[in-house]
């Protein structure tokens, strides 16, 4: 669950890096990964909610290790219509924590966060990627993908996009 007021953005803390951005190195960990884990769904579904819960590996090269400047993403990302928040919160509900060194972008439906420290983004992740507006959405991660040569793995629907690959993106941005 996301929501926003006119200077803040909130994400569900659920809601972190569950469609995230990687490097492209980390493909073949990434697709054993998610198999690895639908296969402990599966298992573990009991038909009502789930007996148990997996813990995700950390990916062989994180995404700092590509030491992407935050005002290098910032301009590609601003070029769109979407609305930039610098108070970002997460937690339960709106305003539980302050997501230090946090920004957010919305667009309708569709939240793009990064985290960075040092000048150097850690994180980027997306909620809901699915809902935005294909002319929006998908020329950002095509960007960003081509500049930094990376993936998008979505952790809900296990599916693994390379952002390389504009036509891959639509599918995915057209999937729902």
């Amino acid at each position: 669950m996301t929501g926003s007021t006119d200077n803040s953005i909130f994400y569900h803390e659920d809601s972190f890096c569950q469609v995230e951005v990687l490097p492209k190195e980390n493909y073949n960990e990434l697709i054993k990964e998610a198999e690895s884990i639908k296969g402990f769904s599966d298992n573990s579904f009991d038909g009502v909610g789930y007996k148990d819960i997996v813990v995700r590996n950390n990916p062989y090269l994180e995404l700092k290790q590509r030491k992407i400047n935050p005002v290098e993403l910032d301009a590609i990302i601003s070029k769109y219509p979407l609305k930039k928040y610098t108070n970002i919160t997460t937690g339960i509900k709106p305003g539980e924590i302050v997501s230090k060194n946090t920004i957010g972008y919305s667009e309708e439906n569709t939240k793009i966060f990064y985290d960075y420290d040092h000048n150097v983004v850690n994180n980027l992740w997306l909620i809901y990627p699915t809902l935005g507006k294909v002319e929006v959405i998908v020329p950002i991660l095509y960007e960003i993908g081509k500049k930094w040569d990376l993936l998008l793995m979505d952790w809900e629907s296990s599916e693994l996009i390379n952002l390389s690959n504009k036509e891959e993106i639509e599918n995915y941005i057209n999937s729902e």
